[in-house]
């Protein structure tokens, strides 16, 4: 209990000094990495281009690499080119600038394209099947011993 209470007062502190930083840096009187050089503690970490998937998108390993947390990807999109946000984080807070918003790339997009429609795809035959399950089950009366249907439906490598 005392670990979770330690850890929740971090996170409000975290989030306190996120929101009295973007105040500093709203007034105009100085600049993220003023601000950062100026607190102790905080650190002004620039990040590339980044797609809605938190990846860079960048080069042929953008896969491999680990995707931006999500609340912040979040936080970038929703944040007009040029404008200031504070976002939670899991361990904390941060204080982000968009500098601009581009259209990816032909390949980018595409990969993207199909990440999403893998994932819908995937997601609309589990609601099927766990429908289908479910309705057999209370039609029938029987019970479904989910990880035998799961590997018995798994595609054939």
């Amino acid at each position: 209990m005392l670990t979770l209470w330690r850890q929740q007062e971090r996170q409000r502190a975290a989030e306190t000094l996120a929101d009295d930083l973007l105040t500093r840096a709203r007034a105009g009187d100085v600049s993220l990495e003023a601000l950062a050089r100026q607190t102790p503690g905080v650190t002004l970490e620039p990040l590339g281009p980044v797609t809605r998937s938190g990846q860079s998108g960048l080069g042929p390993d953008a896969a491999a690499q680990e995707p931006a947390p999500r609340p912040l990807v979040t936080a970038l999109f929703d944040t007009q080119p040029g404008a200031l946000a504070r976002v939670a984080l899991d361990d904390g807070a941060a204080v982000l600038k968009v500098e601009k918003a581009e259209a990816p790339a032909a390949d980018v997009a595409t990969r993207e394209r199909d990440a999403v429609a893998q994932a819908l795809r995937q997601s609309v035959a589990d609601d099927l099947l766990n429908g289908f399950t479910d309705a057999l089950a209370a039609q029938v009366g029987v019970t479904v011993n989910q990880g035998v249907l799961n590997d018995a439906l798994q595609p054939v490598r």
